[in-house]
């Protein structure tokens, strides 16, 4: 409802980087382009490459199941995958019905426009401009314009059968600087095997989906890891959760070959997508952002954090460091020493430790007591936690 502040209803639904959203043909239900991490799903090569780690699906919602505030929404909803292996199709960011109920899909990740049938799985395919953002249906549906955002083009597409009817360049191309093509690769789903996950894909916006995956990014298998922020992240080194790698190209080429199962990256590419992380600045603080940070009660909690030993792991300015720590809480296999995030931007992230068993900060400095040899008042939890949503 645009004429209210706040949404009237909220569900929660399992899944992210939601994209462009369309109605039925019968406008009873929503239809949804999204992805799905699979936090049990060992990032192997056959895990990768059969798509079961990254789900790129088309949900259909009835709009009742919504309304009605059914406590059992996910068991309503419609999941169609799409792509197949061999065809992967990373990264879906819109869904439109043309004529006859054609669904058509955009598939940033591998740079295709594909087509299908309202219930029929297999998808015909169109390769369009780089980076495919948006589309538009001309008046009788048969044909949709395609934006392009990093080739700066417009493609007219036919759509039965499928053909780019036109391409029209937005203009000279520029130069590329080893930022913009980071920026690119950064958001290719091709980097990984069968094209199924680009960096974007846990990295929403180079920030984090939220989830956990099982990867080798800690040395092993078998315990989850929350996906970090990469905001901010070309000042709070050393990378990963145990803190093993030293350059943030090296963490690059070693998520693209052992997360992603794409080939070895040349030097020139981690470099490039390197240069991309380290240009985003932190998440902002949300209470700054909206003018709710009272500036004594952050004064009193910068206090508090020195006086309790925080400063001792998360050192400003970075609010982290290079070392590991043992923080009292283990993963499945045991291991209780990890490396630090930033505590910059942490006012954006929902779940926090290595394994989200915290919901926000306040069950950190409450129910958990991180880091603290004894328990908080009611006063200084309040302007501590206060000041971390400053950062």
């Amino acid at each position: 409802d645009s004429h209210l502040q706040r949404p009237p209803l909220v569900r929660p639904l399992l899944g992210h980087n939601i994209g462009r959203m369309s109605l039925t043909a019968d406008r009873r239900g929503v239809l949804l382009p999204h992805q799905l991490l699979d936090s049990k799903a060992e990032t192997t090569r056959g895990g990768v490459h059969w798509g079961g780690v990254m789900l790129n699906v088309i949900r259909t919602i009835p709009i009742d199941a919504i309304t009605e505030g059914s406590d059992r929404l996910e068991s309503r909803l419609g999941l169609d995958y799409v792509g197949i292996p061999d065809r992967a199709a990373g990264d879906p960011v819109s869904i439109t019905l043309a004529r006859d109920n054609l669904r058509v899909v955009l598939l940033s990740g591998v740079h295709e426009l594909v087509t299908s049938t309202d219930g029929i799985q297999y998808y015909g395919r169109q390769a369009v401009g780089l980076g495919p953002s948006s589309l538009s249906l001309d008046e009788d549906g048969t044909r949709a314009w395609v934006t392009g955002r990093f080739a700066d083009t417009v493609s007219l597409v036919q759509l039965s059968p499928l053909e780019v009817l036109a391409t029209i360049s937005l203009g000279p191309t520029p130069r590329l600087t080893s930022i913009d093509r980071g920026e690119q690769l950064f958001n290719d789903s091709r980097l990984s095997s069968d094209g199924w996950i680009s960096c974007r894909s846990c990295h929403t916006r180079g920030h984090t989906n939220g989830g956990l995956s099982d990867t080798l990014g800690d040395g092993g298998f078998g315990a989850p890891k929350k996906v970090l922020s990469l905001l901010g992240s070309g000042t709070t080194g050393p990378w990963a959760w145990n803190g093993e790698v030293k350059t943030l190209s090296e963490q690059v080429a070693k998520s693209v070959k052992l997360t992603m199962r794409g080939d070895t990256m040349t030097p020139r590419d981690a470099r490039d997508i390197a240069a991309y992380l380290k240009s985003l600045p932190t998440a902002p603080s949300v209470a700054r952002a909206r003018g709710t940070h009272d500036v004594k009660a952050v004064a009193r909690g910068r206090v508090v954090f020195q006086r309790t030993g925080c400063a001792g792991c998360h050192s400003p300015p970075t609010y982290t460091s290079s070392r590991t720590y043992d923080v009292g809480i283990s993963d499945e296999l045991g291991r209780r020493r990890f490396n630090p995030p930033s505590l910059r931007g942490v006012s954006q992230r929902d779940g926090l430790f290595h394994d989200n068993r915290a919901r926000d900060l306040g069950e950190v400095i409450g129910r958990f007591g991180h880091g603290l040899k004894t328990p908080l008042d009611a006063a200084d939890r309040a302007v501590l936690l206060q000041f971390l949503e400053s950062l």
